[in-house]
């Protein structure tokens, strides 16, 4: 008879006779823990050298020495109370508490899905890439186009000029000779102002005292102006354009501001 099946029979006895382990505990003097450990086979919490004689007094006690003595003392000849208590609490555990299963490592459930999915995945990944490339293009055509069709902005802001029509003399003589001479006069006479902007700067000029620009010179423009009598320009930042009249460039300092009124007449020019 082996070490579990005495344990056994042991237990059945005790509920057979109706005693608790607390009732056994108390008339057999072994702790109630030791008793417990016992029947439930947690043999490896009880040491060693006590085993076999709180197994003797237990079995004295239920009036089993007869029966169990002798097969208590066959078990322990075989093998050894330490290896009697390894081998008699592996099954029992076993029994209790069954192993839970494994999970199956994460790169197996990633090659599975892969090996599940992967065409599709590859699918999606494709059309998100290629809706991106679609996006960031079209949103760059829009730009170019935008760019090429976007018109100056002294082609938008244009005021019609009256040209001035030259005096005729009604005193006798050639027509063409007059003519020649008032271009002439004309000439000797105008005020050029050019402005090159360096970046976009807003700009509003006067001519004559009629307004002919109100607006933003975008970076990189040249406009040019002439007039008979005045010029008067108003700029917004003095470092985004260079200026030049008639010909000659003009300084308009190196520190930022703004210029209220540029005025360019035949004998002066004066900055406000």
């Amino acid at each position: 008879m082996q070490l579990k099946e005495i344990i056994q029979v042991l237990k059945d006895k005790r509920e057979e006779l109706g005693l608790t382990i607390e009732e056994v505990s108390r008339q057999t003097k072994i702790n109630g823990m030791v008793l417990s450990n016992i029947e439930q086979g947690e043999l490896k919490k009880i040491s060693t050298v006590y085993l076999k004689g709180f197994l003797k007094i237990y079995i004295q006690f239920l009036g089993l020495e007869r029966e169990l003595f002798p097969a208590l003392d066959e078990s322990l000849k075989k093998e050894s109370p330490a290896a009697l208590i390894k081998k008699t609490a592996e099954p029992l555990k076993k029994e209790r508490t069954p192993a839970a299963p494994k999970s199956p490592p994460f790169t197996k459930v990633l090659k599975d899905f892969l090996f599940k999915y992967g065409k599709t995945v590859a699918i999606v990944l494709a059309v998100l890439c290629a809706a991106v490339l679609l996006a960031k293009g079209c949103s760059l055509a829009v730009k170019k186009l935008q760019t090429k069709k976007k018109p100056s902005m002294s082609a938008r802001v244009a005021f019609p000029v009256r040209a001035e029509r030259p005096a005729v003399s009604r005193s006798s003589g050639p027509v063409a000779e007059v003519k020649i001479e008032s271009k002439q006069q004309k000439k000797q006479a105008e005020l050029h102002m050019a402005i090159r902007a360096k970046k976009d700067c807003f700009v509003r000029l006067r001519k004559d005292g009629m307004i002919v620009f109100d607006g933003v010179i975008p970076r990189g423009t040249l406009e040019s102006w002439a007039a008979q009598k005045e010029i008067e320009a108003s700029i917004n930042d003095s470092t985004a354009v260079e200026v030049e009249v008639n010909g000659e460039s003009v300084s308009l300092g190196t520190r930022k501001r703004s210029i209220k009124s540029l005025k360019v007449t035949p004998g002066s020019i004066r900055i406000q």
